[in-house]
């Protein structure tokens, strides 16, 4: 289970990375480094609430 979630967060981070780049070369927003991986965890805990399996291995419980 642990190794099924690791493998859904490597494909989550990158994802979140190439919209964040994506926001600053077609929408002219400035790249926030605090911002993208406050938008990652906030998307990796709506995905564990809405049951993606093993997401909740790899979250923090704060």
């Amino acid at each position: 289970m642990q190794r099924k979630a690791l493998q859904s967060v490597a494909l989550h981070v990158p994802w979140m990375v190439w919209k964040h780049r994506n926001s600053c070369v077609f929408d002219n927003a400035r790249p926030f480094i605090d911002m993208l991986v406050d938008r990652i965890k906030e998307e990796a805990c709506f995905w564990a609430k809405a049951g993606a399996a093993g997401r909740r291995v790899v979250l923090p419980t704060s």
